[in-house]
């Protein structure tokens, strides 16, 4: 049986247009990654360490929060058992803030 999680694998303060890195090993027990949610007004590159190919590449966020947050889901379909995602996020806002990136995976129980 699987369970819907959301990890964060992402919290950082960021000034206007700095880019920071991101690193995170999947768990064994999460199996498959179904999505990102990420900060408005952001830029977001992801991969993972076992693939040559991106899952994203440069991808903006809204800059207006128009949606509620599960309907701005980047939906991706991956297995994600204990691999290394790695990429980087921008903070394309004029002003410093707190960015957050988050995987949504399905973990065994």
């Amino acid at each position: 049986m699987a369970d819907i999680k959301i990890i964060r694998i992402f919290g950082g303060y960021l000034e206007p247009g700095i880019t920071a890195e991101i690193s995170y090993t999947a768990r064994k027990e999460e199996k498959q990654m179904s999505g990102v949610l990420c900060s408005l007004q952001t830029e977001l590159s992801l991969c993972m360490e076992n693939n040559a190919g991106l899952l994203l590449h440069k991808t903006h966020t809204e800059t207006v929060p128009r949606f509620s947050p599960d309907s701005r889901i980047i939906k991706l379909n991956c297995a994600t058992e204990g691999t290394v995602i790695k990429g980087t996020v921008t903070n394309l806002s004029a002003q410093s803030r707190e960015i957050n990136v988050y995987m949504i995976t399905e973990t065994s129980i």
